[in-house]
């Protein structure tokens, strides 16, 4: 397709999700980051999940690498692709494990794009899949999901405690009464 067509075309016809994103691209340039088309529809008062699923399911949406994409169609440079990856907010997860007396398992992780959706990948820790109670300050919030790879459903428990990219978060999850707390690490610099 010209890019002609989906400079000038494209706005002309566009609504909603679509919109959004080809507006994001006009403002930024023909590559725009996972974190960029995200704050793009909080801003437009979207769920980080609506913008998850334009880039997954929209024809308009092209993956052009790893957070990296582009409107289908629109041309772009090397150097293109250079500056947006510079601009991908990175975060290292700095992941730690450990054990209380208590039988308790400690795992604490920096806070990346992707925990940002409510999932963390938790690699290394023992089998503990299955369902967990999940409290914040001592009072129950909300089950959380766990297998040998992630921890998900943790969107209101991140919202909850005002989690933010590459802040660093503690759970201690509790195998005698399968429930696990999540708090936030205050103070902590791990940019």
């Amino acid at each position: 397709m010209p890019d002609f067509v989906s400079k000038f075309l494209y706005p002309l016809y566009l609504e909603g999700r679509d919109k959004i994103f080809v507006t994001l691209i006009e403002e930024m340039g023909p590559i725009v980051t996972f974190q960029e088309i995200c704050d793009a529809f909080e801003t437009a008062q979207l769920s980080r999940a609506s913008a998850v699923a334009t880039m997954q399911f929209s024809p308009l949406v092209q993956k052009v690498g790893p957070g990296l994409y582009k409107l289908i169609g629109r041309n772009s440079s090397p150097i293109d692709y250079i500056t947006a990856e510079k601009r991908k907010q990175r975060a290292s997860t700095n992941t730690e494990y450990g054990y209380t007396m208590e039988g308790e398992i400690i795992f604490k992780i920096n806070i990346g794009s992707m925990g940002l959706g409510g999932v963390i990948p938790v690699y290394g820790l023992p089998n503990i899949a299955g369902v967990w109670k999940c409290y914040v300050s001592g009072n129950y919030l909300a089950d959380i999901s766990v297998n040998d790879s992630f921890i998900w459903r943790l969107s209101s428990i991140f919202k909850k405690l005002g989690i933010n990219l590459k802040d660093r978060i503690e759970f201690r999850f509790n195998v005698w009464n399968k429930s696990v707390s999540v708090t936030k690490i205050e103070g902590n610099n791990n940019g």
